[in-house]
Formats: C-alpha cells, sequence, structure tokens
C-alpha cells in the first residue's frame, strides 16, 4: 500500500511573522503576503479567540474615526453609523496595520480568520507544488488536504462551500449572511452598536438583542424565527428570491472572466431589499413598517489550488476601481394606516443616501470584497419609516450605473447597469 503523503504543519506564530511583499489595501478578503517556505516539519497555526474589555487607545497605523470599545469579545460602536464608518476606513486601511489594531484587543474579525486561513492552504497548495513529479501524482490521487485552521473554522461554520450560479463550480467561502461586515464581526457573528447587539448568524437569520444587554446573548440559540421574536429579541430572515413590490432584487450578475492562466475574476452588483418590522396586533397587524436593503459591489479573484480546484489565494488580489457610479432609488408609503392613498419618495429619506449620487473609489487589491454603496439605511440597513408608517412598496434602485475596471476587465466588460 502506497504511503499516504502528510501535509507540511507549520510551528506556531508562522502566519505572525509572515512580511507583507507590498504596502496594500485591504477589504473583507485576503491580501497579498510574503509566505514562508513550507517543510514537512513545520506545524499548524491553532488560532485562538480572546476575550476581555477596554477602550481602544492605541491603533498602530490604523486609526477609526469613531470611539470604539472592546466588550464581552465584541466590538462596541455608539451608533450605527459610527459602524458604518469604520467598515469603509478598514476597507481602505492597510491589512497589516488592521491586524495590529485587532491584536492591541485581543480581537478577531472574521476578516482576519478568514485570511489566516488563506495564507494557510496557500501553503500547503505550495508545498505540494514543490514535491517531485512522482510524489505529486501519489498525492493528486489522494485528494485535497486541508490545513487545521481550515477544518476548525469550516467544522464550526465560519466558512462553508458554496455552488457558482455561473458554471456550477464549488468552492468555500464566508458563511454569514452579511460578508460586507465581516471586518467588526467577531467569530460569533456579534457586534454591539446604537445600544443594541446584533448577531449576523450563517443561516438566513439576524438577530437582536434589543436592549444590549451581554448576559442575554447565550439567550440568542433560543431564538431562530421571526415569530420568536419579543420584547427582548427581535429575529429578522434575509430577505427571499421571489421580488415584488414588498421584495425587491436589483442585482446585476456576471460570469468569470479569466486574466491569466488558472485564474478567474467576478465583479458584480448584488441589491435587494424586503419588507419587515411587522406590527403584531391591531388593524395593521403583520403589515410592514420597515425594510432591509443592500446595494453592494461584489469582487471575487480566484486561482487554482494543487488540486485543480478554484480557491482565493493570497498572491492573487486585483486592484479595483469604481468611477463616479450613480443610482437612483425610490419606495411607497402609506399616507394614513396600512391601505388606501401613499406616497412615492423619489431619491430621498434614507440615511447615507440623496438624490443623484456619485461614487468613485479605488482599492489596490481585493479577492473577495464587498463594497456598499448608498442608499445605506445605517448598520444592517434595516430601516424604519418614519413615524412608523406602512410600507406600500419598498425599496427600488431602479436605476444605476456603476462603471467597474477589475484586473485587466473595464466597465464595457462588467456592464453594471440597470436597467
Amino acid at each position: 500500500m502506497k504511503k499516504r503523503l502528510k501535509p507540511p504543519r507549520f510551528r506556531k506564530g508562522f502566519f505572525a511573522i509572515l512580511a507583507l511583499a507590498i504596502a496594500v489595501t485591504a477589504i473583507v478578503g485576503g491580501c497579498k503576503k510574503e509566505v514562508l517556505p513550507a517543510t514537512p516539519e513545520n506545524q499548524d497555526t491553532e488560532i485562538e479567540n480572546n476575550t476581555g474589555s477596554g477602550i481602544i487607545t492605541s491603533r498602530s497605523d490604523f486609526s477609526p474615526t469613531a470611539s470604539v470599545s472592546f466588550q464581552s469579545g465584541m466590538l462596541v460602536f455608539s451608533t450605527l453609523e459610527d459602524l458604518e464608518n469604520t467598515l469603509g476606513e478598514i476597507n481602505e486601511a492597510e491589512s497589516s496595520a488592521v491586524d495590529a489594531w485587532e491584536s492591541s484587543l485581543g480581537f478577531t474579525s472574521q476578516r482576519r480568520l478568514f485570511n489566516q486561513i488563506v495564507s494557510a492552504e496557500d501553503a500547503i497548495s505550495d508545498y505540494y507544488e514543490s514535491l517531485s513529479s512522482e510524489q505529486q501524482q501519489q498525492a493528486l490521487s489522494q485528494g485535497p488536504v486541508h490545513s487545521t485552521i481550515f477544518n476548525q473554522k469550516f467544522s464550526s461554520g465560519l466558512i462553508r462551500n458554496v455552488t457558482d450560479p455561473s458554471d456550477a463550480s464549488v468552492y468555500w467561502d464566508y458563511a454569514t449572511i452579511v460578508p460586507e461586515n465581516v471586518a467588526v464581526l467577531n467569530e460569533n457573528g456579534l457586534v454591539k452598536a446604537g445600544g443594541q447587539i446584533y448577531q449576523f448568524t450563517n443561516s438566513n437569520l439576524i438577530k437582536v438583542i434589543l436592549d444590549g444587554d451581554f448576559s442575554k446573548v447565550s439567550q440568542l440559540s433560543n431564538y431562530n424565527s421571526p415569530s420568536s421574536s419579543d420584547a427582548s429579541f427581535m429575529v429578522v430572515e434575509g430577505c427571499p428570491n421571489d421580488p415584488g413590490c414588498w421584495n425587491t432584487d436589483f442585482s446585476r450578475l456576471n460570469g468569470w472572466k479569466t486574466p491569466a492562466n488558472k485564474r478567474r475574476v467576478k465583479v458584480e452588483v448584488e441589491g435587494n431589499a424586503c419588507a419587515n418590522w411587522a406590527l403584531s396586533t391591531g388593524e395593521c397587524a403583520f403589515q410592514p413598517h420597515g425594510t432591509q436593503c443592500r446595494f453592494v459591489v461584489r469582487t471575487r479573484a480566484q486561482k487554482k489550488n494543487f488540486w485543480g480546484n478554484w480557491v482565493y489565494s493570497s498572491s492573487f488580489s486585483p486592484a479595483l476601481t469604481i468611477s463616479s457610479a450613480t443610482w437612483k432609488y425610490d419606495y411607497s408609503l402609506f399616507n394614513n394606516g396600512c391601505s388606501g392613498s401613499f406616497t412615492t419618495y423619489d431619491n430621498t429619506g434614507l440615511n447615507g443616501s440623496h438624490p443623484q449620487p456619485v461614487h468613485s473609489a479605488f482599492f489596490p487589491t481585493t479577492n473577495n470584497g464587498t463594497f456598499p454603496l448608498n442608499p445605506h439605511t445605517s448598520g444592517f440597513w434595516v430601516w424604519q419609516s418614519p413615524n412608523k408608517k406602512h410600507i406600500q412598496c419598498t425599496v427600488d434602485v431602479y436605476e444605476y450605473n456603476i462603471p467597474v475596471s477589475y484586473s485587466a476587465f473595464g466597465p464595457n466588460d462588467w456592464d453594471l447597469t440597470r436597467p
């Protein structure tokens, strides 16, 4: 019987001595790093999530504008706007500086864990690429090998396999319902903002502790559907894929493009909104007065690893340019009660948005990025209508033009427009 080849193992602290090959801007995906040569006697890194509390006083080269604290194992923001602004600043910051900021707190975000998984998987693939042809053939016959951290975080639900709708390829990715928030979420998907604790799960649920009481975190597992909401807890489902007046979908999806051998890239718009925050009693029971809204530019860049599988890699992270993007949106509210006359609001009323916005941005590196656009509705993009007026039709970004250049491909290649 052939002896099974064992993957390389790396000593603890291996990732701590990885140096950045170049100064880069990081988003929720990985960033270019210099990976030390893999050797069989090295050991896998064991990832530990430290918890504690304290106010951030030192942020190395990364300094969020907002005052942020770290309590009960999660980041705490005074307002939802502070959370949203900090996410934007992290997107534009150097990954190593954000890592240092996290380390100074004893905090580890899902973003950071994902990058560590990418680096560990890169090192294993590189090791097998360095073997002789005979050893490589033996390894290929035995199937893919994963790092310790990959197996741990796959089992815990931090990452999962997804099937790409454009070509049915399977690859691993974030499991959270809102990947644009991974830079401020702890491993359990928790963050506190505006006096409330939010849990973004790896199912289709967003859970909220309405009074922000840390002692109630252990009770979140008891709330698994919107019907289980009560005075202390609220549960919101992700938007269903059945577009209509209450559930709109304004996505623009694309297939993969291949700029070089064993590489592929994709950039898309993911956009949807759905009505929720329904009253539970009275004449207007179950008539919504709130909405979720998600409107993001989504980037992916992948390479084939030693086994020929598509994966995110530290060494492939192209630049993204968004040039003078524009969009228009509307929504309708009943004037009185939950039926009868209603008013349609065009390009007005949502926090963080204004008529005919223009947005430009440049990110030197992104291989798994989610970049929110307006109209933001603050926090996790749940917006309550003024005076809790009931929604006749929810938010619809009915027109947009988002010129994007990614890797070797320009705006004409991606065509992120609507209608």
